[in-house]
């Protein structure tokens, strides 16, 4: 049995992989019933250290294909996993926002907290940035795609960023973890922000422990090493994003986990024009304007930043419609878009949908003969926030203070 990947971040990696590998010695009840609806599961889609996601029908007022997605039995008797958990849910469900994955309920039955998410069918931008990275596309349709993709993802992030409480009051969203992994393609031309799983907001009901850092150390801003998050980090971190769309380049992926966190503190940012000459003729004011290190200098919100991305399109045609962008990664990139199971309406990640092709994010998706990409290259990092990168973030901060004497 292969361990699957850990989501879990606030323990380390080994003890999230073996967690998800016993989770499947214990056999889940297949149905959860909770206030007069019941949720039959399918499939399972994935494991991960806090949770397994199902793809479930729903069987009450209305009938539908869901992601049900549920904490694992030994996780939901400990109050702090349990809120975690149930805290992505009452965050998510606040954001009514076609560019972010839809929660349709949450709660607990029985004593076992789940969430049911609309069922996504598509791609993540990471299996599009590989192979955009293979073909190396420098013509209009390709900049067109990229930037209509950034600017819809800028949509939805700042909707999570207006969305207020019950009381009407901001709730002060901040998603701590925008990355291509964490950005989708559907079927029908959607562009989706999931994983609010470690967002930081106004009424959490868990709190990080002090001095955690949480995300992908490769796109958060320099600030969110320190422990300081606005929304302004999220334009940071999708700036990351279109700025490895245009180069077809990591930007602050180093070899090591200090190399990278020192990257990001100091590396110098040239214009994607210096790095892939071929585009040097194309506007890069948004992307740098987003990755100013200094927060107060950086584009204020991702409004502005998907202002700004909107500008650069009106010479050139606008934004693709979503017919244009599953075409393009169809015809052009070659990617297969998989349809929804069924001729269900809603959507689900491709690795539920049992005739996908593997991800050509891991070596073992690639095919015979292709070299990897700069994004294949490299294993995992370890993740923020556990034992494994401890040690390193503290070398990392160390060598920084010696580079500074």
């Amino acid at each position: 049995n292969a361990a699957p990947g850990s989501t879990g971040r606030t323990i380390d990696q080994n003890t999230a992989s073996i967690i998800a590998v016993a989770s499947r010695w214990m056999e889940p009840a297949r149905s959860i019933v909770a206030e007069g609806t019941r949720y039959d599961l399918i499939s399972e889609i994935a494991s991960g250290g806090l949770a397994s996601v199902f793809r479930a029908r729903s069987a009450g007022e209305v009938e539908r294909q869901v992601a049900l997605k549920r904490i694992h039995p030994y996780l939901a008797k400990r109050p702090a996993f349990r809120a975690m958990f149930l805290d992505e849910a009452r965050i998510v469900a606040r954001i009514d926002h076609p560019n972010v994955c839809r929660i349709l309920d949450y709660g607990e039955s029985e004593g076992e907290a789940f969430i049911a998410m609309e069922l996504l069918s598509g791609v993540t931008l990471q299996k599009v940035l590989v192979s955009l990275a293979r073909k190396g596309p420098t013509d209009r349709d390709w900049f067109r795609f990229v930037t209509t993709v950034t600017a819809e993802a800028a949509a939805g992030l700042h909707a999570a960023h207006e969305a207020r409480g019950s009381d009407g009051a901001p709730l002060d969203i901040v998603h701590r973890d925008i990355s291509p992994s964490n950005l989708f393609l559907t079927h029908d031309g959607l562009v989706k922000v999931l994983d609010f799983g470690i967002a930081k907001a106004r009424d959490r009901l868990h709190e990080s422990s002090t001095g955690e850092v949480k995300g992908k150390f490769s796109y958060m801003p320099p600030e969110q090493l320190h422990g300081r998050v606005d929304r302004r980090a999220d334009v940071w971190s999708l700036g990351v994003v279109y700025y490895e769309l245009l180069t077809l380049q990591p930007l602050f992926r180093r070899d090591t986990q200090p190399e990278t966190i020192i990257a990001v503190e100091r590396a110098p940012i040239a214009p994607p024009g210096q790095v892939r000459p071929p585009i040097a003729h194309l506007p890069w004011e948004p992307v740098m304007g987003a990755l100013e290190r200094d927060p107060e200098r950086r584009l204020s919100s991702a409004e502005a930043f998907a202002d700004r991305l909107h500008a650069c399109l009106e010479p050139l045609g606008g934004l693709m419609s979503r017919r244009e962008l599953v075409g393009y990664l169809r015809e052009v990139l070659g990617v297969q878009v998989p349809a929804p199971p069924d001729g269900i309406e809603a959507t689900l990640p491709d690795a539920s949908v049992p005739d996908a092709p593997v991800s050509a994010v891991t070596i073992r998706g690639r095919p015979d003969g292709e070299a990897p990409t700069p994004w294949e290259e490299r294993g995992p990092l370890p993740a923020p926030g556990s034992r494994g990168s401890s040690w390193l973030a503290v070398a990392a901060i160390a060598a920084l203070a010696e580079q500074a004497r």
